[in-house]
Parts: C-alpha cells; structure tokens; sequence
C-alpha cells in the first residue's frame, strides 16, 4: 500500500518526525521537581504548567484546524512548529513562574494545537481507505515521544540545568518539525485512473461545521471523548500518585508508570488504527471503551499490588492510544476530509477538557472515588458506543 503511494509515504514519515516532536508536552513531569529546586516555586504552581499547556493545546486546535483547511496543512505546521519552538526557547529564560505560564503554556500551547491536526488531516487524504491504520501510524509518534526524549531531556538537566535544557531542547523541536512540516502536502485533485488505483479521492460525505453541529450523533461522539479524556487523564497525570498510593509500591518503582503508558499508548494506537480497518471503526470504539471500562473498574475495585498495577496501566493505556486513533478515523469517515480540521479540532477541545476536570476531580475527592466516577462515566461511553454502532446499521 504505501511504496505504491511514494508521496503519501513522504507526507507520513514527515508526520511521524511531527508528532514526536509535539508529544514531548507529555514529558513535563521531568521539569517539575527541577524547576522547584532552581527557582523555589512551590511544585503545585510548576505542576499548574502542564494545565495550563493543554488548554491552549486542545483549544488552539479548532483554529488551528479551520485555518489548515483554509490555507493548507504546510503553512499551518509551519506557523504552529515555530511558535511551539519558540515558546520552549522562551521558557528557558523565565524567572517567574508567571513567565513559564505564558512561554510553555500559552506559546507553545497555541504551537502545538495548530500543529497537531496538520498531519492527521493531511495522511488521511492521501490513504482514504486505510484511514484507520494511517492515523494510527500518524499519531503512534505522538505515544512514544516521551521515551524517545526523556533521556535526552535528563541529559541536558544534568549538564545545563533546567534553563539550558529548555533552550537545546526548543532549538531541536523548531528544527526538526520546520522542516518536516515543508513536506506536507495534499493529493492533486484529479479524476486519472492512476490516482483512483492509489486511493486518493475527494469524499462525497463532506458536511460543514454547522451542519455537523446539528447531529445528535456528535453530541453522543463528544460525551465519548470527553469522559473517556476525563478518565485516562486522571490516570496519566497522576499514575505515579496511584502506584504510591492504592498499589503500595515504592516512589521509585512507581515511576516506571510512566514507561509503560508511552508503550502501550503508542502500541495501542498502532494496533487499534489496523484492527478498526478490519473490523469496522463502530465495532472498535465499543470494544475500545469496554477495555477502559473493565481497567478503571478494577482500578477502583481490584487488588493492584505488585505487577497488577502495571498490567492494569497497560490495558488502560491500549484503550486510550486506541481511542486516540479512532475518533479522527470517525469524524473522517461521517463527516468527510474537506472539512476535517476544524471538525476534528472542536471535538479534540472537548476531549481536551478532560485534562482539567479529571485531575481536579481526583484532588477534591480522592483517587478512590475519581476512580468509580470514571467507571460509571466509561460505562456510558459504551452505551453510547452501542447507540453509534446501532445507528450505522
């Protein structure tokens, strides 16, 4: 499939570099104990960064994406990469941390939101029948990003403190997602029977914005993402606390959760993005939030001790990967590719909404609580999973 479509292998390979580079926001846990100890902040105010970042990122996305769909993925990511780059390199100079705020979270959010939807957008274009397994590939980059810098980032702590660090690490994020974003470019629009043989086609399902706006099946869509965003992201941002405190292992020993989220979470997208290709991306998503269910439900009420909480992390990391992969592939396959950044973006903000309610949730009442308030909100997402897949029928 892909050494027939040689262009389309450029434009995800170049998508790849991308998203590892934009998934490094998932690293900020290396930063927080750092910046305490250089400049004396409280941790909960350093901690407030990756909030902060999030916001902006998933909130940027939908104009991100409206202005991709307008002017063109390459321009766009281009934008997005040099303001990513720049807030990373700004943040190296900050000496309050009202400064970090606005330089990571507010710079480089907005960088990172109007990249984020330029690759996916573009790479379902080019393999519009393998739209599972390409946005799978796409976005695997962004699971596995912090494996792949998290040592470069402790490097550059150890050698040049966490100012210095910000400011090598900003000079190779600019670099290699300028020039990755100069080679993504859309499918010429034409009707030859070598373009048809490779599967690049326009949709004849391209529904605009308010059109999409007026569907019940989007609203059912958005409460999905939202609560299964809720959920992971409770898990994600506070996994070392969980390992601490439900599955009684030690601090260091709970840090490997962080290892084994990126793992599976860039397996899963990989592996759900084939399998939804094959099995239908109704079916998936069911079988999707069943497997969230099942890990928040044991979560809560289950025996975690020893290796039990890094299985059940990697279930839920699966899940999560897969529900990453799968709903571009849906909002692709309802609503077109016409329209796809913006459509995708306003529903990636709603996910996006999770990183802040599910972590504050689980400080205001406990993470045993949190975790059967995510069972029961997992639980409707099949629900309405089943009420999708009873729709396409």
């Amino acid at each position: 499939m892909f050494m027939k479509n040689k262009n389309g292998l450029i434009v995800l390979i170049a998508s790849l570099a991308i998203q590892l580079v934009m998934g490094t926001i998932f690293m900020w846990s290396l930063f927080n104990i750092p910046f305490v100890e250089k400049f004396g902040w409280e941790k909960g105010a350093v901690v407030f960064t990756f909030s902060i970042m999030i916001f902006f990122f998933t909130f940027s996305a939908i104009f991100g994406g409206r202005l991709q769909d307008k002017y063109g993925p390459r321009k766009i990511a281009t934008l997005g990469s040099i303001l990513f780059g720049a807030g990373v390199i700004l943040s190296s100079t900050a000496t309050t941390v009202w400064q970090l705020y606005i330089y990571y979270g507010v710079v480089a959010g907005i960088g990172a939101g109007f990249v984020y939807v330029c690759p996916v957008a573009t790479c379902v274009k080019w393999f519009p029948n393998k739209r599972g397994l390409v946005t799978g590939l796409a976005v695997s980059a962004f699971g596995v990003s912090a494996l792949v810098f998290k040592p470069i980032a402790i490097h550059f702590i150890n050698v040049a403190s966490v100012p210095g660090a910000f400011l090598y690490l900003g000079a190779i994020y600019t670099l290699l997602s300028v020039v990755s974003a100069q080679f993504l470019f859309l499918p010429e629009k034409n009707n030859s029977s070598s373009e048809k043989k490779n599967n690049i086609q326009e949709d004849s399902n391209n529904v605009e914005l308010k059109d999409m706006l007026k569907e019940v099946k989007f609203y059912v869509l958005a409460m999905m993402y939202l609560f299964g965003g809720t959920a992971c992201l409770t898990v994600i941002g506070l996994a070392r606390d969980i390992g601490v405190d439900l599955a009684n292992i030690t601090p260091e020993a709970a840090t490997n959760a962080v290892a084994v989220i990126s793992l599976f979470n860039a397996g899963g997208r990989l592996l759900w993005g084939a399998v939804s290709d094959k099995l239908g991306i109704e079916k998936s998503v069911g079988v999707i939030y069943l497997i969230m269910t099942l890990s928040m439900a044991y979560t809560a009420f289950g025996d975690l001790q020893g290796n039990k909480y890094f299985i059940v992390l990697a279930f839920m990391a699966i899940s999560y990967g897969g529900m990453l992969t799968i709903f571009p592939t849906i909002i692709a396959d309802y609503y077109g590719t016409k329209n796809f950044g913006v459509n995708y973006g306003i529903i990636f903000a709603v996910y996006g909404l999770g990183a802040v309610i599910g972590p504050m949730t689980a400080t205001a009442i406990g993470l045993n609580l949190t975790f059967v308030i995510s069972t029961i909100l997992c639980f409707i997402a099949v629900i309405g999973a089943t009420y999708i897949f009873m729709k396409s029928m």
